[in-house]
């Protein structure tokens, strides 16, 4: 099959979930039988775009047992839709439904998880993997836009609480399960901490997981999100901010391993490569590098522990994880004893900035924060902890100027 064609039918499979869809809100209320068929379809057709892209085989007489069983084994897709596509194959499935009068009484029982697992799957690959909006709600309405210019700063203003998405990347921001609770730290903790001290605004500080950023700043879980590295793909829909380091990107693969010392070398036929689905070294391997997926061979993997890349090189399965080096440098700290060597540290494969962002035309916000951010480092004497973390970090992270 040509690319031109897969191209087509991919788009013909989107309009096909879109359509059904519209059905499922349609029917959801009044014809709870009928509208399990379209939740099960809606399904199978975004299943299959998935295993066809990740695959490259024919989806052709699939099942949805066949994805789960495939996406369990290939983490191609977050653990969580995974779990929805199972739960919608067992709601769905007519043999689990008894065929007397009780039949309309178990599909009305079915019809709200099969729609909340649904839910999840469509707002994850509409807004998380095709980067697109909501083409409709669940509903059957035509989705709207949920914000206003400038409202995340009003509403922050009105109620003086800031919620803030935290992904975990030390030294930026962390966060760690004491017996009180979470327990946060990091540099852009620090400064936020001060910034709530400064304006008396309540800052509630959320754990959040990368392949969920767009999903929960669109569905207004949270209004910023405090670190991400910064990306032409992600400026596209994010406005970044408060960008004051740069991270460099490097590999670990085994110091017995062959021996890889240039990106030529990287786009070498010989070379294995393993990267993570919507990172860092995955957008730079396939966007900076020229690193081609026809003539070198790289496998993508869909997790959020990235030491299960590191595992896969120390287990000899590919010969280098390419990501950030801070990354890097953690895991080797974590496991002195580890076969890998972080590569690419003093000379990097690439650099880009790393800040805190948030949804487009929030500019109040992002001002009021970063004249904060400007006045309050004029002020304290943190050129000492600045220092100190470039030492700790040598080579993965820089000042920006």
């Amino acid at each position: 099959m040509t690319l031109e064609k897969r191209m087509d039918d991919l788009e013909e499979k989107l309009e096909v979930v879109i359509e059904n869809l519209q059905k499922v809100g349609s029917m959801s209320k009044d014809d709870a039988e009928t509208a399990m068929i379209y939740i099960r379809k809606s399904t199978e057709a975004i299943a299959s775009v998935i295993f066809e892209e990740t695959s490259g085989s024919s989806a052709d007489k699939k099942t949805l047992q066949d994805y789960v069983n495939y996406f369990s084994k290939k983490n191609v897709v977050p653990e969580e839709i995974t779990n929805s596509i199972r739960a919608i194959q067992t709601f769905c499935n007519p043999a689990a439904h008894s065929t007397g009068k009780n039949r309309k009484m178990q599909y009305q029982k079915s019809i709200q998880p099969s729609l909340m697992s649904l839910t999840l799957i469509v707002e994850w690959y509409f807004l998380d993997h095709l980067k697109r909006p909501m083409p409709v709600s669940l509903d059957g309405d035509k989705q709207s836009a949920n914000y206003q210019e400038n409202d995340i700063y009003d509403n922050m203003m009105k109620t003086k609480t800031l919620r803030v998405g935290c992904i975990p990347f030390p030294p930026f921001m962390n966060y760690k399960k004491t017996k009180d609770g979470l327990e946060f730290s990091g540099y852009y903790y620090d400064l936020l901490k001060a910034f709530e001290q400064e304006h008396d605004i309540k800052i509630e500080f959320i754990p959040l997981r990368n392949e969920v950023v767009g999903l929960k700043l669109i569905k207004r879980d949270v209004d910023i999100v405090a670190n991400w590295v910064v990306n032409e793909e992600r400026l596209n829909h994010y406005d970044f901010f408060a960008k004051l380091f740069q991270v460099s990107i490097g590999g670990m693969k085994r110091k017995d391993g062959i021996k890889i010392r240039s990106i030529k070398d990287l786009r070498s036929a010989d070379i294995n490569i393993l990267t993570c689905k919507g990172e860092i070294g995955d957008y730079i391997v396939h966007n900076k590098l020229n690193i081609n997926d026809e003539t070198t061979n790289i496998e993508r993997q869909e997790t959020s522990d990235l030491s299960r890349l590191f595992k896969m090189v120390e287990a000899e399965l590919s010969d280098i994880a390419i990501t950030d080096n801070i990354t890097c440098q953690h895991y080797l700290k974590a496991n002195p004893d580890s076969p890998l060597e972080n590569i690419f540290l003093n000379m990097p494969l690439y650099s880009d900035e790393v800040g805190m962002l948030t949804l487009k035309k929030q500019d109040k916000v992002i001002n009021f924060i970063e004249a904060f951010i400007e006045n309050y480092r004029q002020k304290n004497d943190i050129e000492e902890r600045e220092e100190a973390l470039l030492d700790d970090y040598h080579g993965a992270i820089m000042l920006n100027q």
